[in-house]
């Protein structure tokens, strides 16, 4: 079950909030703001796409509300301080949203726990993806 805020006041784009259970993708997502599609079956290869970029990304979750997100991008974004890496982020999502940078470029943040990602697709960074 995935639960919706619309965000895409100036400055945001449509993100989500609440809780997130069973996440994993399961196939091709559309990310254009007429919907997300579905999210079932845990622990599933699947290809994420929207806004001209598509990547591939293992998901699991091992418990509802819990994400774990492997060989993804990311970018670290604690008190003005970024570190840059290639592992996983994994714990409990508190929300997700998409924003625009001073230069139109849309970007994702997510918010694990105490800590909050940008997140970017390798293959087109910048761009707002879903994970």
């Amino acid at each position: 079950i995935l639960d919706f805020e619309d965000h895409s006041s100036p400055g945001h784009g449509i993100g989500i909030t609440g809780p997130i259970r069973n996440f994993a993708v399961d196939a091709c997502m559309d990310l254009q703001s007429s919907g997300w599609g579905e999210s079932v079956n845990a622990n599933t290869r699947g290809c994420v796409e929207g806004r001209n970029v598509q990547g591939w990304y293992l998901v699991q979750a091992p418990e509802p509300g819990y994400v774990s997100i492997k060989n993804a991008y990311s970018k670290k974004c604690l008190g003005g301080d970024s570190d840059e890496d290639t592992g996983e982020l994994e714990g409990n999502i508190r929300q997700w949203w998409c924003r625009y940078d001073q230069f139109g470029q849309q970007y994702s943040m997510i918010e694990v726990e105490e800590d909050v990602y940008q997140i970017e697709s390798r293959d087109n960074p910048g761009q707002c993806i879903r994970v």
